[in-house]
């Protein structure tokens, strides 16, 4: 963690779908902690075109923290993590995303 803190921020670039009842449900944190029962994600706040999610994790990588995603326009959105681990450590991620196609078909192969 020390090494990538010093190497300061970094851009990753990542290819995925989440589709309309993905999002009814939390999508975000679903495809995040997907299958892991020590985690639980709870919607704190869901509109059209924002969700604030709360997450919880007590396995060996425990960690606490938010997810806030918001729908910019129809074609763009933007978010931001903030997490603590359970031993001090901080991550903040800053998140942008634009609409690809009308379809998932292929977006989680790459």
């Amino acid at each position: 963690m020390k090494k990538r803190e010093a190497a300061g921020p970094r851009t990753q670039t990542v290819k995925s779908c989440i589709t309309a009842k993905e999002l009814e449900d939390g999508g975000f944190t679903a495809q995040a902690d997907e299958g892991n029962a020590n985690c639980k994600n709870k919607i704190v706040t869901q509109t059209p075109t924002k969700q604030e999610l709360s997450v919880a994790c007590t396995d060996e990588d425990s960690r606490t923290g938010r997810i806030q995603i918001e729908a910019v326009d129809n074609k763009h959105m933007k978010g931001v993590m903030d997490m603590v681990t359970g031993g001090g450590g901080k991550m903040n991620m800053q998140l942008t995303g634009k609409w690809l196609a009308t379809s998932c078909a292929g977006a989680d192969d790459e």
